[in-house]
């Protein structure tokens, strides 16, 4: 649903089968989820000011990454 709701995703699909109950559940924007999670997991792994931050949340230990005091729900 995120995907499809993206303003550069406008065109790219004809149709779409959404498999997950989303419909239930407030819809948020992706800075509001960016903002919500994603820096709040940057900044505890030390990741926020890497200059690749995926390559830096995939060095980063697994187990540690499962246990952040940062969750997302």
């Amino acid at each position: 649903m995120t995907l499809l709701s993206s303003p550069k995703a406008a065109g790219l699909f004809q149709a779409a089968i959404l498999q997950s109950n989303n419909f239930l559940q407030q819809y948020y924007p992706i800075s509001t989820i960016y903002n919500e999670t994603t820096l709040p997991i940057l900044k505890e792994t030390g990741c926020l000011n890497a200059s690749n931050q995926l390559a830096c949340l995939q060095a980063y230990n697994g187990t540690e990454l499962l246990n952040l005091t940062t969750t997302v729900t």
